[in-house]
């Protein structure tokens, strides 16, 4: 894979449309625990290499910007200025497959619940990505917490907790 340590004029010149998100959106997988937090997955409009950009950083308290195309995917993010490339890809990596396995997860669950909206009563069946919007508050090695809400009339419906292995 391709990394690239940019500068941060030069990240923010490259990766200008991006800005708007760095700027103004929610966080949407929080990573609190290990120093990463993703603002945003999206699909690649095209197929590009697999690549990480990020800022060059100084010790701060800051986290440093990042944007990483992998798999057909652009996840855009920040991070600790401590992680270094190497450490950051193990992340996304890891995270993203915990996120994919959430998002597996929420779709079974919504299929035997068959769950509809009590603000606007329109039923919510099939799959998340149709009917249900939702956001990973926190997502940990061991928990996830899952807000979701109704694409319909954008009201929170409830909150799922999600747990891998054995709970204590």
């Amino acid at each position: 894979m391709k990394v690239d340590v940019l500068s941060v004029g030069r990240f923010s010149q490259r990766f200008k449309d991006f800005q708007h998100i760095f700027d103004y959106a929610e966080t949407f997988l929080d990573r609190s625990d290990i120093g990463l937090w993703i603002l945003g997955i999206f699909p690649a409009e095209e197929r590009k290499e697999d690549a990480l950009f990020y800022e060059e950083a100084l010790p701060t308290t800051d986290p440093r910007r990042f944007i990483c195309f992998r798999e057909g995917k652009v996840i855009v993010g920040e991070a600790d200025y401590y992680i270094d490339a190497e450490e950051l890809l193990t992340y996304l990596e890891d995270t993203i497959k915990m996120y994919d396995e959430l998002q597996e997860r929420v779709n079974k669950f919504v299929k035997s619940q068959g769950l509809h909206c009590k603000y606007c009563s329109k039923h919510v069946f099939g799959e998340v990505r149709d009917t249900l919007g939702f956001v990973v508050r926190r997502i940990e090695s061991k928990k996830a917490v899952v807000d979701m809400y109704c694409r319909y009339c954008r009201r929170h419906l409830l909150r799922i907790y999600f747990y891998w292995g054995r709970r204590r």
